[in-house]
């Protein structure tokens, strides 16, 4: 008896084009806009891995490495229509706002650093890693996936070795929660467990 495997995955052509439909849909969410775009993107990397290790392969060169995951990344949020957003020249992104409570969170780290939001509305630099570093002074625990993007929760203590030389604790108002939007893809292949982050008045 012969077993016949069909396989029911669609091709990457037929995802693109129910992504654009989606796109194209007046009455589509902004959620389901993005997801579409991120898919999209996702696919385009995927296609370029292959090509980049296909060249490789026929140059007998070793595989094209995955990017450094730990590395410590900056943007310069300011404020847009109410909230925190930011452009990004490396990924495309323009007017990425910060939503559903992840404003608030800027604000209460800025506060709590010292610095006045309404000082720096037309900027301040944003630094943040999936790993610890000397510099950072807050950090984000991961709750889980929501609406296409995912949920985070401000921790009440972050180990900050230049500061404050010991694990320091601050005030955390209850239920400081915030939702990360799919763009977060651009910077980790995955939701990392914990986000570190410390903010800073931009260098003139």
């Amino acid at each position: 008896m012969t077993t016949e495997t069909i396989n029911l995955t669609p091709s990457w052509e037929f995802a693109v084009q129910v992504y654009l439909a989606v796109l194209d849909n007046p009455d589509a969410s902004a959620s389901g806009r993005m997801e579409a775009k991120e898919e999209i993107m996702r696919l385009a990397r995927m296609v370029d891995a292959i090509k980049n290790n296909d060249n490789d392969n026929d140059n007998d060169e070793e595989p094209m490495k995955k990017p450094n995951q730990t590395q410590i990344r900056s943007i310069e949020p300011y404020i847009c229509h109410g909230e925190w957003a930011f452009d990004d020249d490396t990924t495309g992104l323009v007017q990425e706002a910060f939503v559903c409570g992840m404003s608030e969170i800027l604000d209460f780290c800025l506060e709590d650093s010292g610095i006045d939001p309404e000082e720096v509305e037309g900027g301040f630099k944003l630094t943040f890693s999936k790993d610890k570093w000397p510099d950072s002074t807050h950090s984000l625990t991961w709750l889980g996936v929501s609406e296409g993007g995912n949920d985070y929760e401000l921790d009440s203590e972050c180990r900050n070795l230049t500061i404050h030389n010991s694990d320091r604790r601050y005030d955390v108002p209850e239920g400081m929660k915030g939702w990360l939007c799919p763009a977060l893809y651009h910077y980790f292949d995955d939701a990392p467990e914990k986000i570190y982050l410390s903010v800073a008045r931009k260098e003139k």
